[in-house]
């Protein structure tokens, strides 16, 4: 991805960046996390902008992710569903590519939760091994579930 990527609904700049370093080693990086949103915008403009960033990285040749739900318990607490959705973690070369987003202001009472809400993206970048739950993940070309 390059920072002037044009197709990107919020444009170029970034509202803000932070990079952790590996407990174990501190020359070594754990996450790098980018908020890709320069400003709030609605639900559905966070919609378009994970689906043209989505698109963007099954062109580039990254493989989408999703878990597995592998056993009984995890089954039931996801409605009886053997896989979660495609479409927020995506794997190249050893980097796991997560694509996010964050409300930036508080619920109210009575909102319509489909459309309420001030919303950024952002994205994390990890090495695989050092991704939460990457055991739990399956990685393959993008399938559009």
């Amino acid at each position: 991805m390059n920072s002037s990527c044009p197709t990107h609904p919020f444009g170029s700049r970034a509202r803000s960046y932070f990079i952790t370093t590996r407990d174990d080693d501190h020359a070594k990086v754990n996450v790098v996390n980018i908020s890709t949103s320069p400003e709030k915008g609605s639900r559905a403009s966070v919609d378009a902008a994970d689906a043209a960033l989505r698109a963007e990285l099954v062109r580039d040749g990254w493989l989408a992710g999703h878990e597995e739900y592998r056993t009984a318990e995890s089954q039931r607490l996801h409605g009886g569903e053997k896989a979660g959705p495609e479409g927020r973690q995506y794997l190249k070369d050893g980097i796991v590519f997560s694509v996010n987003r964050n409300r930036m202001d508080e619920a109210q009472p009575n909102e319509n939760p489909a459309t309420a809400g001030e919303w950024i993206q952002y994205i994390e970048l990890w090495p695989a091994d050092s991704y939460p739950g990457f055991e739990r993940l399956i990685f393959q070309p993008a399938q559009h579930r």
